[in-house]
Order: structure tokens, then sequence, then C-alpha cells
């Protein structure tokens, strides 16, 4: 034996643990979070990412960025569930 402890895992803990890798939860957030932007701009943004307070938006028109960046504080108040400080739009 060359020194190496291997443990077998079973199939249960392989699946487990690749499910908490894709972070389900933050999955679900976003999901609500598309919901509050539908209120306003139903098919124009996209909740993209949410990670470390950053939430992360696209949109292809300059004019809703722009809206999204002048009320960018009370949507973040909306948001507060989610403990969101910051938004950062992008145009695609």
């Amino acid at each position: 034996m060359l020194g190496y402890s291997y443990k077998m895992m079973n199939l249960d803990d392989i699946l487990k643990a690749r499910a908490d890798s894709f972070d389900l939860e933050r999955g679900d957030q976003l999901a609500a979070i598309q919901e509050v932007l539908n209120e306003k701009y139903l098919g124009r943004v996209r909740a993209k990412k949410l990670q470390d307070g950053l939430l992360s938006i696209s949109t292809p028109s300059s004019a809703v960025a722009n809206d999204i960046r002048l009320r960018q504080v009370g949507l973040i108040k909306r948001l507060k569930k989610f403990e969101i400080t910051e938004i950062k739009v992008r145009i695609e």
C-alpha cells in the first residue's frame, strides 16, 4: 500500500454532493427575484446571477438598463430579504 486512504462513497452521497454543488437554493432565489422584476419589466430583463450580495441583471435595452440603475435603491429595498447590496446591469 502506498499510504493512500480511499473511502468508498455510496451513490446517495455522491448525488447529494453533486446537487449541493449546483446550489439549488440560489436558483429558487433567482426565480423569486425574477418575479419581482417581471412586475415592472415583464420580458425585458433577466436575473442572471446572485453572489455575495451582488445581483447581476441583463437586458437588451439601454433604456431599461438606465431605468433599473435609476431605481436601484428602490429595487434593493424590495429585494432586501435576499440580502442584495448592489445591482449590476448588463446590456446583452
